[in-house]
């Protein structure tokens, strides 16, 4: 990880909250590409892209984890339980309507986290 060097260089940003490490979730598709493996190249069906799920820290300017999944079409909720593994206590969790589930809120909550939904327009 590069937290410490940021740390031992005094690089760590002014956090957005005080008293909070402030954690940014958003999914992202991994985009189709022409470009094709060879064991594929004489298949009619290319494969598909998948998608991940990303965690940004702006006190550290990281992307602090990436879970991804090779399933395009699987919902971006599938995967909530690998993110609920890295909540921990003051953390403040900012994401969209897609995480606004009960079930991921009050799991956040339970582990003593906060968060906050960013409303589309």
């Amino acid at each position: 990880m590069l937290t410490p060097l940021i740390e031992q260089l005094d690089g760590v940003r002014a956090p957005w909250l005080p008293g909070y490490r402030v954690k940014i979730i958003d999914g992202n598709c991994i985009e189709a590409s022409e470009r094709r493996l060879k064991a594929l190249r004489e298949v009619q069906g290319g494969a598909l892209p998948g998608q991940s799920l990303v965690v940004y820290e702006p006190a550290h300017g990281l992307v602090r984890d990436v879970f991804p999944c090779e399933d395009s079409h699987a919902q971006e909720r599938s995967m909530f339980g690998l993110v609920l593994e890295t909540v921990h206590a003051g953390d403040l969790w900012i994401q969209d309507r897609n995480f606004c589930t009960c079930a991921f809120l009050c799991e956040i909550d339970s582990r003593g986290a906060c968060f906050i939904t960013r409303q589309h327009e």
